[in-house]
């Protein structure tokens, strides 16, 4: 499994053996920011993805690389589990 954040918002999940994706997921806050992208792109004034023109108003997505560890639970058994922080885009863990 190849697992990435992206600019609209969403993380990933590819799977290695075909390249086909597995799932994609959106952290709630991102939600908010794809409203913003949409009415960007009604307006006429944003690229096809709802991004404005100028780069110094880019909308970010889940920018931070996903991590995996395994952890011991209260289950007496470990499991591995994934980590993501949205970096620049958003405030979630």
């Amino acid at each position: 499994m190849i697992v990435v954040g992206s600019s609209d918002g969403m993380l990933h999940f590819f799977d290695v053996a075909d390249g086909y994706e597995v799932l994609a997921i959106m952290p709630p806050d991102q939600l908010a920011d794809q409203v913003k992208l949409y009415q960007q792109y009604a307006t006429g004034n944003a690229t096809a993805t709802g991004e404005l023109r100028d780069p110094s108003q880019h909308v970010y997505g889940v920018t931070s690389s996903p991590r995996f560890a395994d952890v011991y639970l209260s289950d007496n058994a470990y499991h591995t589990v994934l980590l993501l922080t949205e970096g620049k885009g958003g405030r979630s863990i």
